[in-house]
């Protein structure tokens, strides 16, 4: 009697992508795009409006740090209010300060704004990785979170080079208003998203969680992730030669695209590998690509080098 034939991977039977997935992928892309649209807008529109020498610092600075912040505060709201109705915050406050940026381009004005939109990027971040984890199978989950991650890549993609490049052609406002336009339009999408009980009055052991080595370790690694990108976004096109912004916009180019490129290649790994031996060659190809960025007068060293650091923070950040 012929052997029964193996059955197919449970991983190959299981769908991934899925309608309530596919609901979700709009308000990543229009979070992300509203988000990217002006991160290297943003710094130079606080320098051309008068701004001191580190306002572009500051401005996000101030981004970074309310991102932070917020990451720290949603799982309290969360718990609260449920994950949909955080998302919907989130996408409001990262839309509705963006078209008021044009009103004024005092610092201290631009630096409120940029405090209220970090707030709404974390908002989005952590309520929508709760409410998208479920919609993913278990045993694909890396390579779904990859898969989301070039979702989100795709508008990273056109908009961190478009917005510098409209910013310069059709001026500050427009970006600002499209991007605004991006992030409210998306919570149209929100209350079709699958319903999550609120965690009620359930208390999240933040100051035990950063007691826990298993905690700790990937969230610095992410931290340096965070930082580095930060860097490169803000200070890239000031610290070129005058003059060389087609050399920024194919840099701003080539962040996102080697970060979603190597987030499914990292994601497929992980699944099928687990995502810890990428760690370590993901630090050195990071040290690797911060080094050949101060070769700022290089083309060829800038444009290697936010490749490397990019690839280097995707491969990084894949979950289990």
């Amino acid at each position: 009697m012929p052997d029964a034939p193996s059955p197919e991977p449970a991983a190959r039977r299981t769908q991934l992508v899925t309608r309530p997935l596919l609901v979700r992928c709009v308000s990543i892309v229009g979070a992300s795009a509203s988000y990217y649209l002006l991160l290297s807008v943003v710094p130079l529109y606080a320098l051309e409006s008068g701004g001191r020498g580190d306002a572009a610092g500051l401005t996000t600075g101030a981004l970074m740090f309310a991102t932070v912040a917020g990451v720290l505060l949603t799982p309290r709201l969360a718990a609260r209010f449920g994950n949909r109705v955080t998302l919907a915050a989130g996408l409001f406050l990262l839309g509705a300060p963006a078209l008021l940026l044009p009103l004024s381009g005092h610092l201290a004005w631009i630096v409120a704004l940029c405090l209220v939109r970090g707030i709404g990027f974390a908002f989005t971040l952590v309520a929508g990785s709760a409410l998208t984890v479920p919609l993913l199978p278990p045993q694909r989950r890396g390579e779904g979170l990859a898969l989301l991650g070039v979702v989100a890549g795709v508008p990273m993609l056109a908009a961190l080079p478009l917005g510098v490049w409209l910013a310069a052609r059709v001026g500050y406002g427009p970006v600002a208003v499209a991007a605004g336009a991006l992030a409210l339009a998306a919570i149209a999408t929100v209350p079709a998203l699958p319903h999550q009980e609120p965690a009620g009055d359930r208390r999240v052991g933040l100051v035990t969680g950063f007691r826990t080595g298993q905690l700790v370790r990937p969230t610095a690694v992410f931290g340096a992730c965070a930082l580095a990108t930060g860097i490169v976004v803000t200070f890239l096109p000031l610290a070129v030669p005058a003059g060389a912004t087609s050399l920024v916009a194919v840099a701003l180019f080539v962040q996102p695209a080697a970060s979603t490129a190597a987030r499914w290649a990292a994601g497929r790994h992980g699944d099928r590998n687990g995502p810890a031996r990428l760690v370590v060659p993901g630090l050195a190809l990071s040290a690797v690509g911060t080094l050949l960025l101060a070769l700022t007068h290089s083309p060829v060293a800038v444009v290697a080098g936010v490749a490397c650091s990019a690839s280097a923070s995707a491969s990084r950040r894949t979950p289990r």
